[in-house]
């Protein structure tokens, strides 16, 4: 589905490669098994196509350092994807991570 010269834009202006984005959803599926995803919307238009997603999942393995926490989580995400040829030439991905880490006790709510 992605690819071989697949870039991923990261929201803090990185990229990431087919096999760096691979090891990225790897260490998403080790800290939530049972991560769910649900497709909200989605909509295409010539060679874009965006989807709007949410994400649920206990956090049962370390991610990004973090010990297992036992928390359930639900975060949001937003994905736009260029095709070539029918595969993700480029993926431009934002998620929710201030309310996934909020949600895992890691920072404090606001307010």
């Amino acid at each position: 589905m992605l690819a071989t010269d697949f870039v991923n834009h990261q929201s803090d202006n990185t990229l990431q490669n087919r096999q760096e984005f691979k090891q990225l959803g790897s260490a998403f599926l080790t800290a939530f098994p049972n991560l769910e995803e649900t497709i909200e919307d989605q909509v295409a238009e010539s060679d874009k196509v965006a989807t709007r997603l949410t994400f649920k999942g206990t956090h049962s393995g370390e991610l990004m350092g973090i010990p297992p926490t036992g928390k359930q989580v639900t975060f949001t995400a937003l994905a736009i994807d260029r095709l070539v040829d029918g595969k993700i030439a480029d993926r431009w991905h934002l998620f929710d991570t201030l309310g996934m880490l909020q949600q895992l006790g890691v920072i404090p709510p606001m307010g």
